[in-house]
């Protein structure tokens, strides 16, 4: 659910949707801090409080790049989790 949250959040920045990014936003940082994936709810929640200040600050489309960072910080914290996973049940 983590990674597609972040998908939704992407295209919402593509297509300029602030309310649904918002929404997608909040969700992966409360997501993945009860899955105790404390480092990017961290991120989420930094990522969030640049977009609360969009579009005043900067345009949704300047936010892309963190947004991206985002995708792979969830990329490697699954892989972590998943190789965890695999070491126990061997």
């Amino acid at each position: 659910q983590t990674a597609s949250l972040a998908d939704g959040f992407c295209q919402a920045l593509n297509q300029q949707d602030l309310v649904t990014a918002q929404r997608l936003l909040h969700s992966l940082k409360g997501s993945s801090g009860t899955l105790g994936m404390h480092a990017l709810s961290a991120e989420a929640a930094a990522l969030e409080q640049r977009l609360q200040a969009a579009p005043q600050v900067e345009p949704l489309l300047d936010l892309q790049p963190a947004a991206h960072a985002l995708q792979q910080s969830i990329n490697r914290t699954c892989q972590a989790a998943l190789a965890r996973c695999l070491s126990v049940a061997t």
